[in-house]
Order: C-alpha cells, then structure tokens, then sequence
C-alpha cells in the first residue's frame, strides 16, 4: 500500500545502487505491524551488470556498494532481527 510505504519512510536513500533498501523496508513494515510475505515459487532472473552497462567504473564498485550497505544494513537491523535458523552463519566484512 502506498501509505504504507510512506509510513515507513519508503526505500532509504542511504543506501547506495540498489543493495538492502528493500530487505530494510520489509523491516519498517515488521516493525510497523505489518506482516511481510514471500511467494517461494517466484522466479526471480537478475542480469548482472544490465543495468550499468554505460557506467563500467560504477559497476566495478559494486561490491563495495555491497559490503557498504550490508555493514549499514546490520547496523540499524540486527538487533531486532531473530533469524529464522539459529545456525546461521553472520557474515562479518
């Protein structure tokens, strides 16, 4: 719902191309009340790359982007996140 999204603040502009600021809003939305859900049976194709292939030096930071939004990502959520499998590994960068 639009509200919602609004609500939660909608996708934090904090993170950087594209990497847990849908993940962090499904978090806002737990955290507001909501319930979130998942359709297992989706498929989900993602192209590597497509999307900047104009902008190669961009693209050659992604992973950086990545371990950048994870660490801002756990920062702000794991505290009120309890996984699903208590055997998980965390993945510290």
């Amino acid at each position: 719902r639009r509200t919602l999204f609004q609500q939660c603040g909608g996708f934090d502009s904090g993170y950087i191309r594209g990497y847990f600021e849908d993940v962090s809003l499904c978090c806002q939305v737990r955290k507001a009340g909501w319930r979130v859900q998942y359709e297992p049976r989706s498929v989900f194709t993602h192209l590597v790359g497509q999307s900047t292939a104009q902008a190669a030096p961009a693209f050659a930071d992604a992973g950086n982007y990545f371990m950048r939004n994870s660490r801002r990502f756990h920062q702000a959520w794991d505290s009120w996140i309890v996984p699903d499998n208590r055997s998980a590994v965390y993945v510290s960068y």
